[in-house]
């Protein structure tokens, strides 16, 4: 009986000096407290000129191109007396007006329209020769321009430019109105268009590439 006593009292001696030890442990927690600002992504459009492959003595033809009063990311294009194998110009530039770069997702006429025609960016350094054959004055585009194309990337306070061609077809009706709709879309430098660059073979070769 003793004994039993004595194993009793020792285990729940022991039992208390744990006890002790477990609430008499000295501790301090550390916290870390962070704060991230995020940056914009923005783009705005840049009006230079318009003019169209008629020669001088048959000028019959007009193309304007204006900034939406409300809309800062809508361009209007409008062509007057058009008619079929005349091409139409206007030279723009994109710039980034955000904090972060981004790349040229999409360039492209909107899918599904009764379009009889084309409605395409051209290589901006074809420009300067055809404005030279029509008689048209000079225009500066510069050396080493990005253009409006499929995986352009683009610094912030950069622009990349195009020249927006619009040729009708003889498909097209006379004394008729049409209308069309050419969608741009940027996003952030480090995601990727649905079909890589022209010169890549994938995606991860041209990401890889402007991360250099």
């Amino acid at each position: 009986m003793k004994s039993k006593m004595g194993v009793i009292l020792g285990v729940s001696l022991a039992a208390v000096l744990m006890l002790g030890v477990t609430y008499g442990l000295w501790f301090q927690a550390l916290y870390i407290y962070g704060t991230v600002y995020t940056g914009t992504l923005d783009a705005r459009w840049s009006i230079h000129c318009a003019f169209d492959t008629e020669p001088e003595v048959k000028d019959y033809s007009n193309i304007t191109i204006t900034q939406d009063i409300i809309d800062p990311y809508l361009l209007h294009v409008t062509v007057e007396n058009a008619y079929p194998c005349i091409t139409y110009y206007a030279v723009i530039d994109l710039t980034n007006t955000g904090t972060i770069p981004w790349i040229v997702y999409e360039a492209s006429l909107v899918p599904d329209q009764d379009f009889p025609g084309t409605v395409e960016f051209v290589p901006i350094d074809e420009i300067g020769d055809l404005l030279a054959y029509i008689g048209h004055p000079s225009v500066d585009l510069g050396d080493g321009l990005m253009p409006i194309e499929n995986g352009t990337q683009v610094h912030p306070g950069d622009s990349a430019w195009g020249v927006l061609a619009i040729h009708l077809t003889n498909e097209a009706q006379e004394d008729w109105t049409y209308t069309f709709s050419f969608k741009v879309v940027v996003e952030q430098w480090n995601e990727w268009p649905t079909q890589p660059p022209a010169g890549y073979d994938s995606n991860e070769e041209w990401l890889a590439d402007l991360a250099e």
